[in-house]
């Protein structure tokens, strides 16, 4: 799996579909922020997202499978 400067709603919406998951961006600013993934072997949502959303400075929390992205 690989992104190259997409904003973060977009891959987003495609871990939705990959992983059956719903993932709530709690702020519109974040959703916009742009996001590069290098080609990733992925074995779950959360390896995206330690990739994708950490280097932001940013959070997620899952609770069953619905996933919050915060500040």
């Amino acid at each position: 799996m690989a992104f190259d400067n997409v904003p973060l709603a977009d891959i987003a919406a495609d871990l939705e579909r990959r992983f059956g998951v719903t993932i709530r961006i709690t702020d519109s600013a974040i959703a916009t922020r742009r996001v590069t993934v290098v080609d990733m072997p992925v074995a779950s949502v959360t390896d995206v997202l330690d990739a994708a959303v950490v280097p932001l400075g940013l959070r997620f929390h899952r609770v069953g499978n619905v996933i919050s992205i915060e500040r």
